[in-house]
């Protein structure tokens, strides 16, 4: 079973706020469960999730048509993508940037800005270990292009060992994602 991407956003949140679990979770769950649910353990019910990011400030949406529009763009994003098409649906989804940067999609947000614009694979090095296959496929291609980019001083060659390494450890999927895109 993959981690939910939401309890790493919610945790991450809580930090940078400089917040407590007990003053998030109080009235709505136990700290044992939100710690559970901030270390992917459990996937709660949306509605407790929806509590938990209002008690941080932040409004989420949960099962809505909306996020669930968003999804079938950035499904058809990936797949125009893959097929090397011209794609005009960024600009839709950095319309609703907000929406996406705390929901479900976030990594794939995070992915699609990265082909679009500034080349995100630092951001993404932190949301490793909550991303599906085909997620994983498109960070390492953010990754070999980091890695192209990257000078060639001293300081940056354990980097470019890791992403080498990284690369070496799932090349099966770059080359699935590369024929896709030939």
């Amino acid at each position: 079973m993959m981690k939910s991407v939401m309890g790493y956003l919610l945790k991450r949140e809580r930090l940078k706020q400089d917040k407590g679990q007990k003053e998030i979770c109080y009235g709505i769950c136990v700290v044992s469960y939100l710690s559970k649910i901030e270390n992917g353990v459990v996937n709660p019910e949306p509605e407790i999730m929806k509590k938990l990011f209002e008690r941080l400030g932040i409004n989420i949406l949960c099962l809505d048509d909306t996020i669930q529009y968003l999804g079938k763009i950035i499904d058809e994003y990936y797949n125009m993508f893959e097929y090397n098409y011209e794609c005009n649906l960024y600009d839709e989804l950095l319309n609703n940037s907000a929406l996406l940067e705390y929901s479900e999609f976030a990594i794939d947000w995070i992915i699609i800005q990265g082909f679009e614009k500034d080349n995100t694979y630092e951001q993404l090095c932190e949301y490793e270990d909550y991303m599906s296959d085909r997620q994983k496929g498109y960070y390492y291609i953010l990754a070999l292009r980091y890695l192209m980019d990257m000078p060639s001083d001293n300081k940056k060659k354990k980097k470019k060992r890791k992403l080498l390494d990284m690369e070496k450890k799932h090349i099966n999927i770059l080359i699935v994602l590369f024929r896709l895109m030939s």
